[in-house]
């Protein structure tokens, strides 16, 4: 369910972004969905901490654990009155007075743009992967559960462990989303993704005490690699297709990496630090770094595209040099 939602939502909100960008800022419009998952982080972490601090585990357990999932009905709300009121970009508008609509985009896509939707997939493996590991996997390999606890720290610190890493997510994102507008997608997605090889297991090792600093330390700099190359993500993708199947493609490369990076992982993780320890998935994320590294290698970077509604801008031409 989760997936179907995002796949729908991210590229819908990211391709607005882009599209309605003035030239030479599309990397700071197009942050704002990529600060979604650190907002939501550190709202969700906050508001879990709040209820069970309001009563005892056991009520917590039982029926406390529903009221932060209630809350959310407010941003369902926000939600729908944005889709209702917003219209639609110059580009797209453009493409639709030239007719351009295709009854299957995804087809066209995969026929016409098959190897950017492989090199997205791949490139955004790592950053799925070390979300998930963060948010998700490290919940419990921090805290106290009977057979998967490893840190033994409790339910309060784990929970202050990621408002304190939803923050640090999204000042990472704005900062690589600014870069990217100066000095270019390709070369800030290096950076973050050639880092995750190193600090992945470098984490894990700084979390191994178990102390609280240790924990808040090691999420952070998980935090920091993973918003590096996640922050121009969203203006990176739509530059890379063509407007008529844009969303498609854009949603196809996203939602490939997340299968990739964001499934397997909460899946192997478990007996890989069964097995070798923490370290073990730390070093699961570098191979993920690596596989993510080599795509932003085989991929240009799109900075100065000028996204209308014709076909992608080769960089370096006097097309792309236009904006």
């Amino acid at each position: 369910m989760q997936g179907l939602a995002v796949g729908g939502e991210w590229a819908g909100a990211a391709l607005l972004t882009a599209e309605y960008a003035p030239s030479g800022k599309r990397g700071l419009y197009s942050m704002f969905p990529q600060l979604g998952p650190g907002v939501a982080l550190a709202m969700s972490s906050t508001t879990f901490l709040i209820t069970a601090l309001a009563m005892s585990p056991e009520s917590f357990a039982a029926w406390g654990w529903r009221i932060p999932f209630l809350l959310s009905f407010v941003l369902v709300a926000v939600g729908l009155y944005i889709r209702l009121n917003i219209e639609e970009t110059p580009a797209f508008k453009q493409s639709t007075a030239r007719r351009e609509q295709v009854k299957l985009p995804f087809v066209e896509a995969l026929r016409d743009q098959w190897r950017q939707v492989l090199l997205t997939g791949g490139m955004l493996t790592m950053t799925f992967g070390v979300f998930y590991t963060s948010s998700v996997y490290l919940t419990s390999h921090a805290g106290q559960a009977p057979g998967v606890g490893v840190l033994g720290l409790s339910r309060p610190t784990v929970l202050v462990g990621g408002i304190i890493a939803g923050l640090v997510f999204c000042v990472a994102v704005i900062t690589s989303a600014l870069y990217s507008d100066r000095i270019g997608r390709r070369r800030v997605l290096l950076v973050g993704t050639v880092a995750s090889m190193i600090v992945g297991p470098s984490a894990f090792l700084i979390m191994q005490p178990g102390s609280m600093l240790s924990f808040f330390v090691g999420i952070s700099l998980l935090m920091v690699v993973l918003g590096i190359p996640y922050g121009p993500a969203a203006a990176y993708l739509p530059e890379l297709f063509h407007t008529r199947y844009r969303y498609t493609g854009a949603g196809m490369g996203y939602n490939l990496g997340g299968i990739l990076g964001g499934a397997l992982p909460l899946i192997v993780a478990p007996p890989l630090a069964a097995e070798f320890g923490g370290i073990g998935v730390g070093f699961y994320l570098t191979a993920l770094g690596l596989i993510s590294t080599l795509c932003v290698l085989a991929m240009k970077d799109t900075k100065d595209v000028v996204i209308d509604g014709g076909p992608p801008a080769v960089p370096g031409t006097a097309a792309a040099a236009t904006s």
